[in-house]
């Protein structure tokens, strides 16, 4: 099961992230991108990334997500902009991942990102959820992004989980609240663990933490 959904915030007059998610037999796959804030055309980059790694990923196959970073990036780096302008370029965060169960029990989980999109593994049951991402960026600044430098890359990962559990990727506009790992796990956990009711709830959460960005957030059950 996955469900992904994005909100605006209570203090923003335009959603600057985009999603993308799928699903084909039992492999799962989401992109969740968060345009830079200050940049121009930010809802551009985000949108452009999303959709440019979609058609990536189907076009490689469906199951690598190899060639969905390389035309995010493409698509991204494309976009029009002033050069002149003191603001800079069109840029966007993004992470994505897939997860597909093993035969023998537990998910395999493969993961990219760049910016400060995070995405952790939350096993079913007991056991701390695991961060598979570490921020590009410095005092508040973000290092590296989709779309401003050509050659700034995505980080990437891929593990086997023993047990079953969830995979959440969600943009600053959530994380920023420091919901935490251990809260984040005790909300799956005590919920029904399907995906809509969980990002529903963190949507909630962010709102009513002040809502001061946009939002989106996507969780896979596996």
């Amino acid at each position: 099961m996955l469900a992904a959904a994005s909100h605006p915030g209570l203090r923003r007059a335009e959603n600057q992230d985009a999603f993308w998610v799928y699903a084909v037999g039992r492999l799962l796959c989401a992109a969740v991108l968060d345009g830079v804030s200050g940049s121009q055309s930010p809802s551009v980059a985000a949108g452009r990334a999303a959709a440019g790694f979609a058609a990536g990923f189907l076009e490689g196959g469906g199951t690598s997500l190899r060639e969905g970073l390389a035309r995010a990036q493409k698509a991204a780096s494309d976009i029009d902009f002033d050069p002149g302008s003191p603001i800079p370029p069109p840029g966007a965060a993004a992470a994505m991942f897939t997860v597909s169960p093993l035969p023998a029990g537990g998910v395999r989980v493969e993961w990219a990102w760049i910016g400060d999109v995070r995405i952790w593994y939350v096993p079913q049951g007991f056991g701390p959820s695991v961060p598979l991402t570490r921020d590009h960026e410095e005092g508040g600044v973000l290092l590296r992004c989709l779309g401003r430098d050509a050659d700034d890359q995505f980080d990437s990962g891929s593990a086997a989980f023993p047990r079953a559990g969830w995979v959440v990727c969600c943009t600053d506009g959530l994380w920023r609240y420091d919901p935490g790992a251990a809260v984040m796990a005790a909300l799956l956990r005590s919920g029904s663990g399907n995906p809509a009711e969980a990002v529903r709830t963190f949507l909630g959460m962010a709102l009513e933490a002040g809502g001061a960005d946009n939002v989106t957030v996507a969780v896979a059950a596996v």
